[in-house]
C-alpha cells in the first residue's frame, strides 16, 4: 500500500510489515498463511505521520481463498481489524 511522505507504520497484527520508501507491504505470518477454500484472512495497523487515512492508498484489501464445491458447512465470520486514525502528535 502507499502512504503519504513522512507516514508510516507504527505497529501491526496478524501481518509482517516492511517498506520501502512511502510504499508499504504486508505479508502473513506463519500461521495464517494457508486459506481452506472460501476462507478469508485480515490484519490491522496503526500509523502516524503527516498523512490521513483517506489519503493512503492499496491494490488489495483482503485475501480470500475460491470456494470449494466440497465446502459442507458457511466459512467462519472473521472480525474485521478496527479502522486506521491518525496519532496525536
Amino acid at each position: 500500500m502507499g502512504l503519504p511522505s513522512g507516514t508510516k507504520v507504527t505497529s501491526a497484527w496478524d501481518a509482517t510489515v516492511t517498506n520501502s520508501g512511502d510504499h508499504w507491504t504486508a505479508k502473513n505470518l506463519g500461521w495464517n498463511g494457508t486459506l481452506a477454500p472460501g476462507a478469508s484472512v485480515s490484519f490491522g495497523f496503526n500509523g502516524s505521520g503527516a498523512g490521513s487515512p483517506p489519503a493512503a492508498s492499496s491494490t488489495a484489501a483482503a485475501a480470500t481463498a475460491p470456494p470449494s464445491p466440497a465446502t459442507t458447512r458457511p466459512p467462519r465470520p472473521v472480525r474485521p481489524a478496527p479502522p486506521m486514525s491518525p496519532t496525536p502528535r
